[in-house]
């Protein structure tokens, strides 16, 4: 079973608690709460101890979800961490090794828990020049570093992978009207600029999600990146199109924040022609991801309004990238 389709963990915080106390000597004494963070599968606490300014993040893994990807992200953040540039971006593991805990349905749950990077979210923030410069540096040393890591659990199928969108054919008979338009067109498009240009594309291991409820904003800039559960293997400039696809949300003047963006991440690492000719089709996939996925959890799980809080958005943008040429968006980026 897909970790799509299955019920987060239930959990009674008390008896929570009481466990993390058993499993965990940092907290065997302590006094703190729990108080809960959205998420779309897992279920996640911030941990706030009473006798101090430290907080945690407790993250509880869908019940199917695999250990092995786990491990992944574990190095991953271990690894990222030793980048002294990243290292103040990324959450520090705190946990050494990954337990396991039984939710109300005695069903099997993977623990981890990370530090926790305060600030407010890049999609609560005011968006300005500065600071989306320092988004488009952050994922340019991000994909810079991620060039260098790589393990096996990574080479998977996902559904939410922007480069392959093959699977939304069998979602087209939810929609009508012209967002069903819309959609059939950015498949036509994706043949195009993204299916037949991906052998001249870059891979490597990706952060998948580097949207707007998985940045951390504080003074102006972006200081944190949150939630490595989408890593995958795939196109290195997916990372650029997944953060652009939440970063236009909004935004009156597109061209203002893509230039910003990718003139900063390009000053890091440098994109290439061949990417150009992808990067916006790529961007439009993903916001077509965001919207059929939407329509298809909230029937499934309709008390989680968090799987489709970027739903009106990612339309809202759809409705004007599909006024603007592909090609221009081409001759903009290399310009």
């Amino acid at each position: 079973m897909s970790v799509f389709n299955s019920l987060p963990p239930k959990i009674n915080k008390n008896h929570l608690i009481k466990w993390l106390k058993l499993n965990y000597s940092f907290l065997k004494r302590k006094s703190f709460i729990l108080k809960p963070l959205n998420s779309e599968r897992d279920k996640n606490f911030l941990i706030v101890l009473n006798s101090s300014t430290k907080k945690y993040v407790i993250k509880i893994s869908n019940t199917v979800e695999s250990k092995k990807l786990l491990d992944l992200q574990d190095y991953v953040l271990k690894e990222l961490n030793k980048n002294l540039i990243l290292k103040k971006f990324i959450p520090e593991k705190i946990h050494s090794n990954i337990k396991i805990y039984s939710d109300l349905n005695n069903r099997k749950c993977f623990v981890r828990i990370l530090s926790y990077i305060d600030g407010k979210m890049y999609a609560n923030s005011k968006q300005n020049s500065e600071l989306e410069r320092s988004l488009g540096i952050l994922l340019g040393y991000l994909s810079k570093e991620l060039q260098n890591l790589m393990k096996p659990s990574a080479l998977r199928k996902f559904e939410w992978d922007p480069s392959n969108i093959k699977w939304i054919n069998k979602e087209i008979k939810n929609f009508h009207g012209k967002n069903k338009n819309i959609i059939l067109k950015i498949l036509l498009e994706h043949k195009i600029f993204v299916t037949k240009n991906i052998n001249n594309l870059r891979f490597s291991l990706t952060h998948g999600d580097a949207n707007n409820y998985n940045l951390v904003v504080k003074n102006n800039k972006v200081l944190g990146l949150l939630d490595y559960g989408d890593m995958i293997y795939a196109p290195t400039i997916n990372d650029l199109a997944v953060s652009l696809s939440y970063a236009l949300m909004k935004k009156d003047n597109i061209y203002s924040t893509l230039r910003e963006i990718i003139i900063s991440y390009n000053s890091i690492f440098k994109i290439t022609y061949e990417e150009i000719f992808s990067l916006m089709t790529l961007v439009k996939a993903r916001l077509t991801i965001t919207v059929v996925m939407a329509e298809r959890q909230r029937k499934k799980f309709p008390d989680n309004k968090y799987l489709s809080i970027s739903e009106k958005d990612a339309w809202d943008l759809l409705y004007k990238l599909d006024l603007i040429n592909p090609y221009l968006f081409i001759f903009l980026i290399r310009d």
